[in-house]
């Protein structure tokens, strides 16, 4: 009997974590998309999730499905890449062979750029550390 796809996410996020060096927070994140990826099959096909279901067209009609619940980009990309990674384990795993996502469209990524803040607001920085007079505020000097 080949092992459940909640097997292999629990195995993924424990290889993240032990033997990538992964952050708890990160490999929890991880763990949630993958989870909500299976929760999607379930609710979508009517049965537990199959290796065989990390193919395009359920990897897409689940990015469609966030994407009508109006999700940021950036969560679209985020999830995408979890999925991907997930993916690619498998692949290294011989469980797939090859990652399905890496056929697929990415959100687009946007980036905007930083807000410059205000000279006056600078200043009055600089002002207040030289005025406080510890050593670790000396290079503003």
């Amino acid at each position: 009997m080949t092992q459940r796809l909640i097997e292999l996410v629990e195995q993924f996020c424990q290889y993240q974590l032990k033997q990538r060096g992964k952050a708890l927070r990160g490999v929890t994140a991880y763990r949630w998309t993958l989870e909500h990826f299976l929760k999607f099959v379930h609710t979508h096909e009517g049965r537990l999730a199959r290796v065989t279901d990390l193919c395009v067209p359920m990897i897409q009609a689940w990015m469609d499905d966030m994407a009508a619940s109006d999700l940021a980009i950036s969560t679209l990309r985020g999830r995408q890449a979890a999925v991907s990674s997930f993916c690619n384990w498998l692949v290294k795993r011989q469980a797939l062979q090859t990652n399905p996502v890496a056929q697929m469209d990415r959100p687009p990524h946007r980036r905007m750029p930083p807000a410059v803040t205000a000279p006056a607001v600078m200043d009055a920085l600089v002002k207040a550390a030289k005025e406080r007079g510890r050593p670790r505020d000396v290079a503003l000097r």
